[in-house]
């Protein structure tokens, strides 16, 4: 029995349309320039339809991107305060140990007189420069401060006490440091001692009985002796004649400050004074 059905297999390659214009044809494999115009008609631009759900959609995001971004930037514009109490317009200060050691320590509230006549890191003349205004200070705090600075293992700071208790010369208690300051086993606190009391008015009395003290050496007594001359009065003539004849410096200076008491006070040299003149 035959079959109806047509033994000829259809053609896969649909035919093209009979109005259809001449660049939708198929291209001939053949031939490069139709694939390669066939390829750009791929990517023609065609216009998006948008939809009116999508514009809607526009401002609810808009909304939601400053909602979340906006409070983000007003606080990392605020300013901050760091450790050091500085404001900071948005930015954090971090602890970095690096950056630390090069930065100035933050001021401390013994930073003052007190605190820079103590400290060994300050020179001798800002020691000395604080130490006075200490002693310009009526202040029993001031006071105290400096008695303690004088007993310091220190001796710059020993020198710098001295330096601001001769303006306190007059109190007992600064008169008691500065006696045991003339005293002291270095040399140079001695002699600081001694100068800074002979610019000082009302020092005679302790320079002098220091001469006679036994706890101190021929270098103090030469140093106590030199710092009387604008300090001593005619009172002091008999205690220095007593070192007159020594040799040494301790007997030269004695020679120069007798003389000196005696012209800046209109004053006769003492009748066994030697015969002897400055150069």
């Amino acid at each position: 029995m035959r079959s109806w059905r047509s033994s000829k297999k259809p053609d896969p390659t649909p035919a093209p349309s009979e109005d259809a214009g001449p660049g939708t044809a198929e291209p001939d494999a053949k031939d490069p320039y139709a694939a390669v115009a066939a390829r750009r008609k791929e990517f023609e631009y065609r216009p998006i339809k948008i939809r009116t759900v999508q514009l809607a959609l526009v401002p609810v995001f808009v909304g939601v991107v400053l909602l979340v971004v906006l409070p983000a930037v007003v606080v990392d514009l605020t300013p901050r305060h760091g450790p050091t109490g500085g404001a900071r317009g948005g930015e954090v200060e971090r602890i970095d140990p690096e950056v630390d050691a090069h930065r100035p320590p933050p001021p401390s509230p013994t930073r003052g007189p007190e605190g820079i006549m103590l400290s060994s890191e300050q020179s001798l003349q800002a020691r000395i420069a604080a130490a006075r205004e200490l002693g310009r200070d009526p202040s029993a705090e001031a006071l105290r401060a400096l008695i303690e600075a004088a007993k310091s293992t220190d001796p710059a700071t020993r020198r710098a006490a001295a330096m601001g208790l001769t303006r306190r010369v007059h109190d007992p208690r600064a008169n008691d440091a500065l006696w045991t300051l003339l005293g002291d086993d270095d040399l140079l606190v001695a002699r600081t001692t001694a100068i800074a009391l002979g610019a000082v008015e009302g020092s005679a009395p302790l320079l002098v009985g220091r001469l006679d003290a036994p706890d101190v050496t021929g270098a103090v007594h030469a140093a106590c002796i030199r710092a009387l001359p604008y300090a001593g009065d005619p009172q002091c003539l008999p205690a220095l004649m007593r070192f007159v004849g020594e040799r040494g410096e301790v007997g030269q200076a004695a020679l120069e400050t007798v003389w000196k008491i005696c012209k800046r006070t209109q004053t006769p040299l003492p009748p066994d004074f030697p015969d002897w003149r400055p150069r």
